[in-house]
């Protein structure tokens, strides 16, 4: 069988908890157990003087005055109240803070790096033939032909030759500009 729910601990209180809930608190230990803590709670805020029920005047002025409140017209609230002000002006300074920061940003352009020296081009060049990861990519690329790669939808998509190229480390950029050099003297 269950545990005596809230609801039915309330009604062991009052005296109107059923025969068959009352069979398993007396044999369920928990539920004694919480029924007894009850018990002694009820006791003791019983004897408390302090809850005690208030006197008939107290309920009559209550009254009174909670009619009195609701009839009262609503006190006068100032918009430039200190609270307030102080949100408004925090408000106003943050959204030009905001404002001032999102003007500088696109006033700066970023500085284009410096050309890589011929020694780092060099090294980054010596490094690339060693890498394991280019000499696949390499031979991979090597049976590509780039009109069967466009036919099978393999194509390069507006802006992905800019994106990738300001995602190159320093020595990417410096072979990358070494290889594009070598092309163009060959080609010219």
């Amino acid at each position: 069988m269950t545990h005596l729910r809230d609801a039915e601990f309330v009604d062991l209180i009052d005296g109107t908890l059923p025969p068959v809930r009352l069979a398993h608190l007396r044999s369920c230990d928990a539920c004694r157990t919480t029924a007894d803590e009850l018990r002694h709670t009820l006791t003791t805020a019983a004897s408390d003087p302090l809850a005690a029920e208030p006197s008939p005047l107290f309920w009559e002025q209550f009254g009174r005055r909670v009619n009195e409140s609701i009839d009262a017209p609503p006190d006068r609230v100032r918009w430039w109240s200190a609270p307030r002000l102080a949100f408004g002006s925090l408000a106003t300074v943050t959204i030009l803070l905001l404002a001032l920061t999102v003007i500088t940003s696109r006033n700066t352009t970023p500085t284009p790096p410096a050309p890589p020296s011929t020694a780092a081009t060099t090294q980054a060049a010596d490094d690339l033939d060693a890498d394991m990861d280019w000499a696949v990519v390499r031979a991979a690329a090597g049976d590509l032909n780039l009109d069967e790669a466009q036919a099978e939808g393999l194509v390069a998509r507006p802006g992905t030759a800019d994106r990738l190229a300001l995602e190159l480390t320093h020595a990417e950029r410096a072979e990358l500009i070494r290889l594009l050099q070598t092309e163009f003297k060959s080609g010219a």
